[in-house]
C-alpha cells in the first residue's frame, strides 16, 4: 500500500485495517522457481508491485532487509523475492465479506478491499496477502469476528490433503468486478487460487498429480495470519491506566474476574491470540505471563499499544493517531510479519527434506540441504533488519512468538547429525579398505622377504605379483574417490 493511498484513506472513517496472509511453499530447485516465476508472469491478473520505489524504505530498513523483502534487482540470476499486486483496475469496488454463525445466527462483514498482494521467495516459500478495510463495524466483538472468521480456511486439524470438501462455517466472500461472488473456503478456495493463477495452480495434490498444475502446500494450519489495526479510544486508554505500579492491561490479568466482558487483559488476550467465543487461557498466572511477553507497550503514553503471537499482530490505538502510526503498521511492520512467516515456513520445509534424507526417500543428498540452508540463512535468517528501536524489538518478538530460533537451530542440530553420520559411514569404509590394503601389503612384504632370505624363485614371482596387484587397488580406489562424492 502506497503512502499517497494510505494518507488519503486515513483522511476517512477508518475503523481498523485487516491484512491476512496466506503462507505456503511452491517446492524447491531452479526449475520449479522458473515455472512458478512463468506462470505469475503470464497471468492476466497480476503486475509487478514496485513498492519500494513508492516508499522511502532507505531510511528504515537495512540494505541486507530491503533486499530480502523488496528485492533491489541487484541480481537478475538470483533475485532472493519477487513482489507482484493485483491489477488496480480489478479492484475497483471489489469487497471482502466475511460470514459466519453464533448461536445460530449468521452474520456478514462486507469490508473494502484495498489490494491482493503476492511474495515469491527463493527458498521455496510464498505468500498471498489481502489489504482490507473496515469503515463500518465498530463493536469490540465485530472485530474478533472479522480476525476470527476472516482467517479460517480449513477444518481444524483437517489439511487439505484428507479432505477438501472439508469444510467450516466461516465463509470469506470475494466480490470484484473481473469475477463476482468468489467463496474462499476449502473447496472454493481452491477455485479462487486456480482463478487467480489461470488455473495452473492447485491447493489440492491430487489435482497436480497429472502434472498440468503446480501444487502448493499451505504448510502452517487451517488459518490466514492476521495483521490488525484497531482505532479504539476507549480500549486504549483502559488498558494505558497506571495504579500499583502498572498499566491495566497488566493489573486487570490478575482481577477476581479475568473472564468479565471489559476485562481488559482479556480482550488483549483475544485479540491477539484471534480468540473467539471467550478467552482460551483461563489461568491468571498464565494470561499475566502472556500479557508481558506478547504485548509491546514502547508507546503507550502515545495512546498506542502493539501485540503478537503466532496468529496474529494487532495494534490498538487512539482514534486520532497520527497516520505516520498507521503509515509504519501497514507498510513496514506488516513486511516484517511476512519475512518471519516466510522464516518459519521455509524452516518447515527444510525439516520435511530431512526427514526425507534420513529416511532415504529423496535424491536430496545431505550436502545440497546444507548448501540451501546456508544460503537462507545468509539472505533471509537475518540478525537485524533496522536501527529503528521498534522494529529491533518487534521483530524480536514476532521471532519469538513463531519459535524461530527454536527451529534454526533443530534444523542446524539435524543437517550437523547427518553430516556426522555421513563421516562415520566414510571413515568406516575407508578403515575397512585401509585394514585390506595392510594386510595384503603385509603377505606381499612376507612373501618378498622370504624370497630374499631363501632365494625361493617362485615365492620371490608371487611376491611381485601381489605387491603389483595391491598397486593397481590402489589406483583404482583413487580414481573412484576421485569421480564419486563420499556424500
Amino acid at each position: 500500500m502506497t503512502d499517497n493511498k494510505i494518507e488519503q484513506e486515513t483522511k476517512e472513517n477508518v475503523i481498523s485495517y485487516h491484512t491476512f496472509i496466506f503462507p505456503f511453499t511452491w517446492g524447491v530447485g531452479d526449475i520449479k522457481r522458473r515455472e512458478f516465476i512463468d506462470i505469475v508472469n503470464k497471468t492476466e491478473n497480476f503486475v509487478t508491485d514496485n513498492k519500494s520505489e513508492s516508499m522511502l524504505l532507505g531510511n528504515y530498513f537495512t540494505k541486507s532487509a530491503r533486499r530480502a523483502i523488496y528485492n533491489e534487482h541487484e541480481s537478475d540470476t538470483d533475485e532472493p523475492v519477487w513482489n507482484y499486486i493485483l491489477k488496480p483496475e480489478k479492484l475497483n469496488g471489489a469487497k471482502f465479506i466475511v460470514s459466519g454463525t453464533e448461536k445460530d445466527i449468521t452474520r456478514n462483514y462486507e469490508l473494502e478491499l484495498n489490494a491482493i498482494r503476492f511474495k515469491i521467495f527463493n527458498t521455496g516459500a510464498a505468500a498471498l496477502v489481502y489489504e482490507v478495510k473496515n469503515t463500518r463495524y465498530n463493536e469490540y466483538n465485530d472485530i474478533l469476528k472479522i480476525n476470527n472468521w476472516g482467517s479460517r480456511l480449513f477444518t481444524q486439524f483437517v489439511g487439505v490433503d484428507i479432505d477438501i470438501k472439508n469444510l467450516t462455517d466461516d465463509k470469506i466472500k470475494f466480490e470484484m468486478p473481473y469475477k463476482s461472488k468468489f467463496i474462499l473456503n476449502g473447496e472454493d478456495y481452491e477455485n479462487h487460487i486456480s482463478f487467480l493463477f489461470s488455473d495452473k495452480i492447485t491447493i489440492n495434490k491430487a489435482n497436480s498429480l497429472n502434472g498440468k498444475k503446480l501444487y502448493i502446500n499451505p504448510i502452517l494450519d487451517e488459518r490466514m495470519f492476521v495483521c490488525c489495526f484497531l482505532k479504539d479510544d476507549e480500549f486504549m486508554s483502559r488498558a494505558a491506566e497506571y495504579k500499583n505500579g502498572n498499566y491495566d492491561y497488566i493489573t486487570s490479568s490478575t482481577d477476581t474476574e479475568i473472564l468479565a466482558e471489559d476485562n481488559v487483559a482479556r480482550k488483549l488476550h483475544e485479540l491477539t491470540f484471534v480468540d473467539f467465543s471467550g478467552v482460551t487461557c483461563k489461568s491468571k498466572n498464565v494470561l499475566k505471563e502472556t500479557m508481558q511477553n506478547h504485548i509491546y507497550e514502547r508507546w503507550i503514553e502515545n495512546g498506542n499499544i502493539y501485540g503478537a503471537s503466532s496468529k496474529a499482530l494487532i495494534s490498538v490505538a487512539k482514534g486520532s493517531v497520527p497516520d505516520f502510526t498507521i503509515n509504519s503498521f501497514l507498510s513496514y511492520y506488516v513486511e516484517i510479519a511476512i519475512l518471519v512467516l516466510m522464516q518459519r515456513t521455509t524452516l518447515m520445509q527444510f525439516e520435511e527434506e530431512l526427514g526425507a534424507v534420513i529416511a532415504n526417500k529423496t535424491n536430496h543428498k545431505i550436502a545440497n540441504v546444507q548448501e540451501n540452508y546456508i544460503k537462507f540463512n545468509a539472505q533471509f535468517l537475518l540478525r537485524e533488519i533496522s536501527a529503528k528501536p521498534q522494529a529491533i524489538e518487534l521483530y524480536a518478538l514476532l521471532k519469538d512468538c513463531l519459535y524461530i530460533e527454536v527451529h534454526r537451530k533443530e534444523i542446524e542440530n539435524q543437517i550437523n547429525s547427518c553430516l556426522e553420520l555421513e563421516t562415520t559411514k566414510s571413515d568406516k569404509k575407508r578403515t575397512q579398505i585401509l585394514f585390506i590394503l595392510s594386510l595384503l601389503g603385509f603377505i606381499g612384504v612376507i612373501n618378498d622377504i622370504c624370497g630374499w632370505v631363501l632365494d625361493w624363485n617362485l615365492v620371490r614371482g608371487v611376491g611381485a605379483g601381489l605387491s603389483l596387484i595391491i598397486l593397481l587397488i590402489i589406483v583404482l580406489i583413487l580414481y573412484r574417490n576421485h569421480r564419486k562424492k563420499l556424500y
